[in-house]
């Protein structure tokens, strides 16, 4: 939320050669609820996307509806953090994407928290769409990931109840599952740093 978007250098060539935002959404192309991210109701993409080495993984700037990838992750990976941010674009555009840098510490941590979830949910949804056409990438990748056990939730629930799916029952399951482990503190922590760096009334 407190990066500068100046800071991104421009595109350059140095990332794998057959990467381009191209590729990466053909690599999704199957998945309707990456096209529904990806695309505005018109046709024109959500938003704009680079890539960008300095970037740790991704980053979305929500007043320039820019969104930065690092091109040395692989293809799901990056995969994964394209839809993390799509979620966020989304959100924006609908005007319900909320800095959790503006209200105060508990409530920002909270808020955090539940973006984290929000947007992890979104891209597991994605990957078990690809799944289900025998495109198992992204599938792989996440089950291998730290969240992984978020992961199995959501396929529990919608192996056991294909309704659960459309109902929301199984993004819910999985939503409710990344609550419960570690991760919260990571993120907490991470949260909390940014408040520090943007709080300047004591010093």
């Amino acid at each position: 939320w407190n990066m500068d978007h100046d800071i991104v250098s421009e595109p350059f060539d140095r990332y794998q050669p057959d990467l381009n935002i191209e590729n990466l959404f053909d690599f999704l192309k199957e998945s309707q609820t990456a096209q529904s991210l990806i695309y505005e109701a018109g046709g024109n993409a959500r938003a704009e996307i680079h890539f960008d080495d300095q970037t740790p993984i991704s980053q979305f700037f929500p007043e320039k509806n820019i969104i930065v990838l690092n091109p040395d992750r692989p293809m799901p990976e990056l995969a994964c953090v394209l839809i993390k941010e799509l979620r966020r674009a989304w959100q924006m555009e609908k005007g319900t994407l909320l800095n959790p840098l503006k209200f105060s510490p508990d409530e920002a941590i909270l808020l955090n928290r539940a973006q984290q979830a929000d947007s992890l949910m979104v891209s597991i949804r994605v990957a078990w769409e690809l799944k289900l056409l025998g495109q198992n990438d992204m599938w792989n990748f996440m089950i291998g990931a730290p969240f992984a056990d978020v992961t199995r939730t959501f396929e529990i629930h919608a192996r056991n109840d294909f309704r659960s799916l459309n109902d929301g029952r199984a993004g819910r399951a999985a939503y409710d599952k990344w609550f419960e482990d570690q991760r919260t503190k990571i993120h907490d922590k991470r949260i909390i740093h940014q408040m520090l760096l943007e709080d300047t009334n004591y010093l």
